[in-house]
């Protein structure tokens, strides 16, 4: 799941890292990713398309993003924190609607428990159908913040919500749920943010106009998938 957004077509055929991952194993590819894509949608393309295709590379990118449908064309809109959807941006019930889920509703540990729960029970299905595939993350700082020891994790959260408002015991309830989510996970088909992060790209290659990494990010995180993979199969 990528789009490469800062590319133009021809190039997101050609020097897109699943570009240059599938010309690496000499196969074609479809890239199912698009601007301001979520991972609830990822989940639901990959639901759609499950036994579609050989191998599947998914991209799991930022908590706090959701999809919802508009009932009156059933035209996908996808929500993340900058309310930057190309097509409703404009639009003043799309515009509050974020801006009142964003400023009351979000949770940086609601949305992550939530993103692992994603992961785990698609994990699930991947693996009742045979479907090989292969995971990682681009810009999921929740991942450093949330997976770590009690004392760590209370420090953390500390720094990001008031948890005066809470008393111990619900505070260790949400640390030993992530803490069992993260147990669930399989990590042999799963390069995590502790091995690679996507996102470092926007910090050291050159980025396109709307901060997305052009050719020379894209050759780097095609290298790191491919590599990664590689040392995570010759451990299974």
């Amino acid at each position: 799941m990528t789009y490469g957004q800062d590319l133009t077509i021809d190039e997101r055929q050609t020097i897109s890292f699943p570009a240059l991952i599938s010309k690496h194993h000499n196969a074609t590819f479809v890239n199912e990713g698009r601007p301001g894509g979520t991972n609830q949608r990822t989940v639901s393309k990959v639901l759609q398309n499950i036994n579609r295709y050989d191998h599947m590379y998914i991209q799991w990118i930022e908590t706090d993003r959701f999809t919802m449908y508009n009932p009156k064309n059933w035209h996908e809109v996808n929500f993340g924190r900058l309310l930057g959807n190309t097509t409703y941006q404009n639009c003043d019930y799309y515009k509050v609607f974020g801006k009142y889920y964003y400023g009351y509703w979000s949770s940086i540990l609601f949305e992550f428990k939530a993103f692992l729960e994603q992961i785990v029970m698609l994990q699930s299905v991947l693996a009742l159908n045979n479907q090989s595939y292969l995971f990682w993350c681009a810009g999921i700082p929740e991942w450093k913040i949330l997976i770590c020891d009690q004392t760590e994790f209370i420090k953390n959260l500390s720094s990001k919500i008031d948890i005066s408002k809470f008393d111990d015991d619900m505070i260790l309830q949400q640390y030993h749920e992530i803490q069992n989510l993260y147990k669930l996970i399989d990590f042999k088909k799963f390069i995590t943010p502790e091995e690679f992060d996507g996102a470092v790209v926007f910090d050291q290659f050159p980025l396109g106009p709307t901060k997305h990494s052009l050719k020379d990010g894209e050759q780097y995180i095609a290298n790191q998938i491919l590599n990664l993979e590689r040392i995570h199969n010759e451990s299974i």
